[in-house]
């Protein structure tokens, strides 16, 4: 986080399996803050490649709030790239596909996204960090419940989504903002 007064500077992270909904929340929130410069690296087929990167500005009081949000690639092949975009995060999204036959996965990418962190000298209980449950709107999508109890072993705030037609994804948006400028003790 970098604090002038003119404005606060912050990183914030979007993690989690291929496909879960990363790339689309971001999407969404370039539209509906009228953000015009996201930078997408993908494949033809839409898949992220190495990051999706958004610079956004948010007013907060009488402060401007400079957002940088981060995708990273879902691919196991991209392990050191994920490494080198955690590093510096104020902030972290884990974007959780709530499918059940996404359930492992979705686990396993929590436990890589612990240890990723630890090994860059960070720690998921020291960082403001939220969870996204995305897809809630599918057939299969698994009892809140259960998405807890396997997911949510850190007690952090999460949130239902469905990014496809942007519901909870500003309010995800928000909630990352507000636990980093607190966590950090800002006043806007």
């Amino acid at each position: 986080m970098i604090v002038t007064p003119e404005n606060i500077r912050i990183k914030v992270v979007y993690y989690g399996p291929g496909a879960s909904g990363k790339t689309t929340s971001v999407r969404y929130i370039a539209q509906k803050l009228g953000a015009k410069n996201l930078v997408e690296i993908s494949e033809a087929t839409g898949r992220t490649v190495f990051f999706d990167y958004l610079p956004v500005a948010k007013r907060i009081g009488d402060r401007e709030v400079l957002v940088s949000l981060y995708t990273v690639a879902g691919q196991a092949v991209y392990a050191t790239t994920k490494k080198l975009i955690l590093n510096g995060a104020d902030g972290i999204v884990f974007v959780a596909d709530s499918s059940k036959e996404r359930l492992e996965e979705n686990v396993a990418f929590l436990k890589e996204l612990d240890e990723f962190l630890r090994e860059i000298g960070m720690d998921l209980n020291y960082i403001p960090f939220v969870l996204q449950y995305n897809k809630r709107d599918l057939e299969d999508a698994l009892p809140l419940d259960v998405l807890q109890e396997r997911l949510n072993t850190f007690g952090v705030p999460f949130y239902e989504t469905v990014a496809c037609e942007g519901r909870g994804v500003l309010e995800v948006f928000d909630a990352i903002v507000a636990l980093i400028l607190d966590r950090y003790g800002v006043g806007c």
